[in-house]
């Protein structure tokens, strides 16, 4: 089944303190130390939507982005394994991961990656059968 859930999207590579939030200072979106700020409370929803302020992660090509949320799945629909805590891009079967400057981004899926593992503590998986 589908999984639902909301809270913090926490990355867990180096020591799991750095949080998804959006929009960040630059008016981005990215990493930043989690803190309890509203910015960095997502909702994950049956359509597979990982959304904050009613914005969308989309992903284009490999182009990470945040849009307006559309409902109709495609470049906002995520898949994510509470066994390998990866978020994948079901359209285009790439791992949302953080690179070495900590900035977010896509790449092949590879669960040996801690920079592709992502903890978020709310996910119900068994509300949908």
């Amino acid at each position: 089944g589908r999984g639902v859930g909301h809270g913090e999207v926490i990355n867990l590579a180096a020591g799991a303190t750095r949080c998804l939030q959006y929009p960040t200072a630059e008016g981005t979106f990215g990493l930043e130390r989690c803190n309890g700020d509203s910015r960095q409370h997502w909702v994950y929803n049956m359509l597979g939507e990982l959304s904050t302020n009613n914005t969308c992660l989309d992903l284009t090509g490999t182009a990470l982005a945040m849009y307006k949320c559309h409902k109709l799945r495609g470049n906002q629909e995520w898949r994510y394994s509470k066994e390998s805590k990866q978020f994948t891009s079901v359209k285009h079967n790439l791992c949302l991961g953080v690179d070495t400057r900590s900035a977010l981004t896509v790449e092949t899926c590879n669960t040996q990656k801690e920079s592709q593992r992502w903890k978020f503590p709310f996910l119900n998986l068994n509300s949908t059968k």
